[in-house]
């Protein structure tokens, strides 16, 4: 026999085993599986209905378990709302665009937030290219006031300032309250007012 002809025998008989083995596979074979797995295929379909009935539920109920319940604020709480507030609020660069007071407006209420707009607008026109800074860092805060049912509140925050003019290094540094009110708006504790003493 011919040297060149044993592995072109070889490929061809390998080709013919792989599309008998195809043809075993998916066309003779895969026949009478169908037609016997029909009636178990509506079965399968119509029985777990129910089960994932109960698969959707099951979420519900863990994510209840996971979900803290909702619990009313306290004093302590409104209080360090309130330092972090003052911080926030007393941040200020001439260079930020307002966004001390933009941020915080979805803890304002509706007075508030009018107060913030118009402050912002009237400030618009002060605009300098010389920097002007204010860092303020909330050291203490006492609750002078707190009635839950009355959905009022008043906290008092002492700050550190730090004020910087041309450059970061060009600064001083001094203290200073604020006077915050909270009060409830939509079941919801919301500053008020702000007023530096």
């Amino acid at each position: 026999m011919n040297k060149k002809l044993v592995p072109i025998l070889i490929i061809i008989g390998a080709l013919l085993l792989i599309i008998l083995i195809i043809w075993f596979l998916f066309f003779r074979g895969g026949q009478e599986p169908i037609e016997n797995n029909v009636p178990e295929a509506e079965v399968v379909v119509n029985q777990p209905i129910e089960e994932e009935q109960e698969v959707e539920q099951k979420p519900e109920e863990r994510r209840q378990n996971i979900v803290p319940e909702e619990r009313e604020l306290n004093a302590n709480d409104l209080g360090k709302m309130a330092s972090s507030f003052a911080e926030r609020f007393g941040s200020y660069s001439n260079h930020s665009n307002y966004s001390n007071i933009l941020d915080l407006q979805i803890f304002m209420t509706r007075k508030m937030k009018n107060w913030a707009e118009k402050s912002i607008e009237e400030s618009k026109n002060e605009y300098s290219d010389i920097y002007y800074g204010i860092t303020t860092k909330a050291i203490s805060s006492e609750v002078q006031e707190f009635d839950s049912e009355a959905g009022k509140a008043v906290v008092l925050v002492s700050t550190q300032r730090k004020e910087s003019t041309g450059s970061m290094s060009n600064s001083s540094t001094y203290y200073q309250d604020i006077l915050i009110t909270y009060v409830k708006e939509r079941d919801v504790w919301k500053v008020d007012s702000a007023y530096w003493q």
